[in-house]
């Protein structure tokens, strides 16, 4: 395997990804804020907790999306050009199926708990129900669009991902200003133009990916075993994407019954900061997905663990920048940012910032997991722990305890399972895991006390305007200080100076 290359390829697609997150991240955050102003908190939880049903049944679609990825990247690993034609015609027709489940599931089961279950104002419900059927053909057509996108991933051509991405952030942004303009319900016309942007990028991705890719062109698989095999794999990975799915939402439901919509949009607030800071990091592991599943497939164990500690190591330290003063911040953040911030925002979004750090972390772990491909064991261990928070909720929401334990319970599932999965590689590949700790583990824990105790300190001395900047620019520089000193080997010191001084160099011509 060109490693040279394959290095050049992941560092050229990361830009192409960062380029698109901080498009996306600042997108983002302001929609977030026009569209609370737009609805208002309540039809802004509504909007939220509604769609959260669809999302329910989504479990089939995140197997069988995880399947198609995996046996694509593994065939184009293999340089086998006829079986990724066949992979990607296969997941053409099963997502057809799961397209089809979903719909049944969702005007079945969704529209009961929609009607009968969810705590929603009556006055709402008629707006609600025509915001759950819109959300549902959403949902379908990003069902459908899943084997293209997959396919660009697999390609590695971020450059088109990267482009429709913040095409789509810029047209989320238009819409909610063109609900100013129309005096129709609001909350039932911000669904209707989500479901046409939806349906305008299916068609972005369909056309370039059947235009440039020759896998893509449809012909019926004969091969019985294909379909046996990402069937199989994809009904395993069913197993852990439904206790995820029904455990996320499940959560929601939740914590509904007790404390309403209010404390939803409070959720949705803080997720939807989450996921603009995450989708840094996400990005940057979509990056590595393919190099890690192909360079299994070939049987190149050193790039592969390389790329394992340097996937998991530079995923928390990019997080960790944002995280740290945005965390500390958060109360002045918010207020900034949405003026009217609903209650338990802050700690909401203090404990899904520290859930994503150690989400980052482990991020490969999974990737490789896949790879290796018998995962019957692993889906059901990560079954098991994910369902296992909703009684262990139930039981403390009834007991009194705040409506924000819904998150401590989150974090420590995830460092249950994440200790798991280290025991799950060794068996499964020997991977080393005293080293993993050494060179992953042990700095980033080292790392997180002493920026962490910097950054605190200041925050803890000073007022106003200059606590803000000041505790943000310490975060920051003793952040990329003990990255550098503590979180590099030699190698990866000697990569960034010398990455500097060619950065200079060009400034200067």
């Amino acid at each position: 395997m060109a490693t040279n290359e394959n290095t050049k390829r992941i560092a050229k697609n990361t830009v192409f990804l960062y380029i698109r997150m901080f498009f996306l991240l600042l997108i983002g955050l302001y929609t977030v804020r026009v569209v609370l102003s737009v609805l208002g908190v309540e039809d802004y939880g509504i909007y939220n907790l509604v769609g959260s049903i669809v999302v329910l049944f989504s479990f089939i679609n995140a197997s069988s999306s995880a399947s198609t990825q995996r046996y694509l990247n593994f065939a184009l690993g293999e340089n086998d050009n006829l079986k990724a034609q066949n992979v990607f015609n296969s997941s053409i027709v099963i997502h057809l199926v799961v397209a089809l489940i979903i719909l049944i599931l969702s005007e079945t089961v969704g529209l009961l708990l929609l009607n009968y279950y969810l705590v929603i104002p009556e006055e709402r419900m008629v707006a609600a129900n025509w915001v759950y059927q819109f959300s549902v053909i959403t949902t379908i057509i990003n069902i459908l669009k899943i084997p293209y996108n997959a396919t660009i991933i697999a390609y590695e051509k971020m450059s088109f991902f990267a482009f429709l991405s913040i095409i789509e952030g810029v047209s989320k942004l238009l819409i909610v200003f063109l609900l100013k303009v129309f005096s129709f319900d609001k909350l039932i016309l911000y669904s209707i133009f989500i479901a046409a942007i939806s349906l305008i990028l299916f068609l972005a991705f369909f056309i370039y990916v059947t235009k440039n890719y020759e896998i893509s062109k449809f012909k019926r698989n004969k091969d019985k075993e294909l379909y046996k095999e990402l069937i199989s794999f994809s009904g395993w990975n069913l197993i852990s994407s439904i206790g995820d799915v029904v455990a996320t939402q499940g959560l929601n439901f939740i914590v509904n019954r007790f404390y309403g919509v209010i404390v939803n949009a409070a959720m949705g607030i803080a997720n939807q900061v989450n996921n603009a800071v995450y989708g840094l990091i996400s990005n940057f592991q979509v990056a590595f997905e393919p190099q890690i599943v192909k360079s299994y497939a070939a049987n190149d164990r050193n790039y592969l663990l390389n790329l394992i500690f340097k996937t998991s190591k530079f995923s928390y330290f990019l997080l960790y920048i944002f995280v740290l003063p945005l965390s500390i911040n958060a109360s002045f953040v918010l207020e900034l940012w949405l003026k009217d911030v609903p209650e338990y925002s802050v700690i909401f979004l203090r404990l899904i910032l520290i859930y994503s750090l150690f989400n980052s972390a482990v991020g490969p772990m999974w990737m490789v997991a896949y790879a290796i491909g018998n995962i019957r064991n692993y889906q059901i261990v990560a079954f098991f722990i994910s369902l296992s928070q909703l009684p262990l909720l139930w039981v403390v929401l009834k007991i009194g305890y705040p409506a924000y334990t819904v998150i401590l319970i989150k974090i420590i599932a995830i460092l249950i399972f994440s200790t798991w999965r280290l025991g799950y590689l060794y068996r499964r590949m020997e991977f080393p895991v005293l080293s993993y700790i050494k060179n992953v583990v042990f700095p980033i824990i080292l790392i997180t006390i002493i920026s962490f105790s910097c950054t605190y300190i200041t925050f803890c001395h000073l007022n106003g305007l200059l606590q803000f900047f000041c505790s943000c620019g310490v975060s920051v520089i003793s952040t990329f200080m003990l990255c550098f000193f503590i979180g590099c080997n030699k190698s990866e010191r000697k990569s960034i100076i010398l990455y500097i001084k060619k950065l200079g160099n060009k400034i200067k011509k």
